[in-house]
């Protein structure tokens, strides 16, 4: 985390200390951190949710330029300032790794995982962090709900739960979310069952992500000069 203390959308460590516990069993370490609020207590457009994910994948840029994935991307580590800002947070099971990595333990949130981290036969590297990104973005569009899960308002209940887990896990295609346009090739991409088809850098997600976000706008003002046309 020193390392990364200066990058943008990474949230910050002011300073920390270690004392050792007065048994002299242990050490107790304190962390002061910028005061943030996770996203899960805001509500999400596309919009923001553009913004959101371009913001993550700038930390992104910086953690993996230092051979750092985070490994556990969800929304609880995700959190805003009080200017927008979005940044990552909670490295607590990061880890420094080359490109080509050895088998590891399984870490991080088993719902937010790509396929390979469960599967733990299989190597990973870091597009794990650009999948859980993508799968986060896909909860926060389609209404706080998964791939697979019964669509909004329809209720769902634990099986629901487990079977579009398992779907998720063979590498079925994410059923598309409407209205998103062209963010729904993004997730998909992001969220490919097959490593080597994801996105290779978050900077390469980041490139067709400004470029989505300039053809909605461009869209957007299109619907706009129409609607003047009209009155």
């Amino acid at each position: 985390m020193s390392k990364l203390k200066s990058a943008s959308h990474i949230v910050a460590i002011e300073d920390y200390e270690v004392e050792e516990n007065k048994d002299g069993i242990g050490w107790t370490i304190f962390i002061r951190m910028e005061l943030l609020t996770n996203i899960s207590k805001i509500s999400f457009d596309q919009k923001e949710v553009r913004k959101m994910a371009l913001d993550i994948l700038t930390a992104l840029e910086y953690c993996h330029s230092y051979k750092i994935m985070h490994r556990d991307i969800k929304p609880a580590n995700i959190f805003v300032s009080e200017f927008g800002e979005y940044k990552l947070g909670d490295f607590g099971i990061s880890r420094e790794v080359e490109k080509t990595n050895a088998t590891m333990s399984q870490k991080g949130t088993k719902s937010y995982m790509a396929p390979e981290m469960i599967k733990l036969e299989k190597t990973y590297d870091h597009t794990v962090d650009i999948y859980a990104l993508g799968l986060t973005m896909y909860e926060l569009l389609n209404h706080g709900r998964m791939p697979f899960l019964p669509p909004y308002p329809e209720p769902f209940f634990p099986n629901d739960r487990e079977e579009a887990m398992f779907k998720r896990l063979d590498g079925e295609e994410f059923p598309e979310i409407e209205g998103i346009g062209k963010l729904n090739d993004i997730i998909r991409k992001a969220c490919h069952y097959n490593p080597n088809l994801r996105y290779q850098s978050a900077s390469e997600m980041k490139e067709d992500l400004i470029s989505c976000t300039k053809s909605i706008v461009e869209e957007e003002k299109k619907k706009e000069e129409k609607e003047k046309l009209k009155l």
